[in-house]
């Protein structure tokens, strides 16, 4: 059994849930964190075939009465078929025990389909009763299980590590001091006039030039 959780979730696992019982079941609990909102609880869980169903509706309920305060969700195979056509005394009781809990199932079609039977043992158990979810059944071709899902808009805001580039201008020494040489070497080729008046301006120029090298040509 295993439980896929998207990296950029605030999660952990919650140790004091997680059960493995041979033969019987195995479930692995996770806490997200919603910062400001209630908490979630994603779970896991397997029951063996062929289990007494008694034994995993007392486990189901000593793990998860104590996340009755966060939104609860419980997914796996159950292998207890909640279409069973025959109202086995069993499942009902397993059932009426998960709706004290206030968890109701998403899914309510077969999810294990084979040339002779069509059964619903694989569910996904939710607290949640906002509306704000959306359920079904994928077809697919792998086995006879069908994956179900269940999409839930909790709103949940992912941190993105954002790469900043900052471009700043350098100002070399050496740079502004050839820059400085080249304006006076062209003032050489100047009239008379024209030579004067950008003398004066280099006379102007040439203390902000030094704001910048430290130094001052006349």
């Amino acid at each position: 059994m295993t439980l896929f959780l998207d990296s950029r979730l605030k999660f952990k696992v919650v140790d004091s849930l997680t059960t493995a019982i041979e033969d019987v079941c195995e479930c692995i609990p996770t806490e997200i964190n919603m910062d400001r909102k209630i908490n979630n609880i994603a779970s896991c869980i397997y029951r063996a075939p062929g289990s007494i169903i008694e034994k995993f509706k007392v486990l189901m309920e000593k793990l998860f009465t104590k996340t009755e305060q966060r939104v609860t969700f419980i997914c796996g195979d159950h292998n207890i078929d909640l279409l069973n056509p025959n109202k086995h005394s069993l499942t009902d009781d397993f059932t009426n025990t998960v709706f004290s809990m206030s968890l109701f199932p998403v899914i309510m079609k077969s999810s294990r389909i084979t040339p002779h039977s069509a059964t619903l043992i694989d569910n996904i158990f939710t607290s949640n009763k906002d509306g704000s979810l959306v359920s079904s059944l994928m077809i697919n071709d792998i086995g006879d299980h069908l994956l179900g899902f269940a999409v839930y808009d909790c709103t949940y805001k992912v941190k993105e590590d954002v790469i900043m580039t900052a471009f700043r201008r350098v100002k070399m020494e050496e740079a502004l001091n050839a820059f400085r040489d080249n304006v006076m070497i062209g003032t050489d080729k100047l009239d008379p006039k024209s030579r004067a008046e950008a003398d004066g301006r280099q006379k102007q120029f040439n203390p902000e030039m030094s704001r910048y090298t430290g130094s001052q040509k006349n």
